[in-house]
């Protein structure tokens, strides 16, 4: 009880002058109700910090489950890309979705050992990292083999899911690095494309 008391200014400058106040008729009732006031200032402040404790700890718990769902759902997500026949529609959204989902895994983490848990702000920003950073990687294989998301491709689009993922959770997990490198570079330069499409110069 002595540490949740700790720190607390359960005097105002009201019941300072009080007991600073010479003696009196009247003082002791005066200094009586102060005590008490105070008393019950520290009791409200006690109650009040320990249901802020509990609200934290009720979000922490539901951050924590949505951590595992989404980390359920990149792994059936995966399951699904071993087990069926994908055509092109289902590649492309898969190798969107997933990354995404692992962005905000990745963010969720971060945010878990953060003292703000701004939860919903963290999933959002560290989503889309996952997703443009997955499709700028996806985007550079493209360039070498255009014909990699085909339905005779599946097994290209495997074995991308095994890269995108990891790539996507990184992002989330440092989804301000990634978004201060995207506002410092233009990333739609064509200097590659140009290269790859003209060849060399002469």
């Amino acid at each position: 009880m002595d540490n949740e008391y700790r720190g607390h200014a359960a005097a105002d400058a009201v019941d300072v002058a009080a007991m600073a106040a010479p003696w009196g008729d009247g003082s002791a009732k005066r200094l009586v109700g102060s005590l008490i006031a105070q008393r019950d200032n520290q009791q409200r402040q006690i109650r009040e910090n320990a249901a802020s404790r509990r609200e934290e700890a009720r979000r922490a718990n539901i951050g924590l489950a949505v951590i595992a769902g989404l980390a359920v759902l990149v792994v059936a997500g995966l399951a699904v890309t071993w087990g069926w026949q994908l055509g092109t529609g289902l590649s492309i959204a898969l190798l969107a979705l997933l990354p995404t989902l692992a962005g905000a895994v990745g963010a969720l983490v971060r945010t878990s050992l953060d003292k703000s848990q701004e939860w919903a702000r963290a999933a959002v920003l560290g989503g889309a990292a996952g997703l443009i950073t997955g499709l700028l990687y996806i985007a550079s294989q493209l360039i070498g083999a255009p014909d990699v998301l085909d339905t005779s491709q599946s097994d290209s689009v495997r074995r991308l899911l095994f890269f995108v993922l990891p790539i996507g959770f990184v992002a989330g997990l440092t989804f301000d690095a990634v978004y201060s490198r995207l506002r410092g570079k233009d990333v739609s330069q064509t200097a590659t494309l140009d290269a790859i499409t003209t060849g060399p110069p002469k």
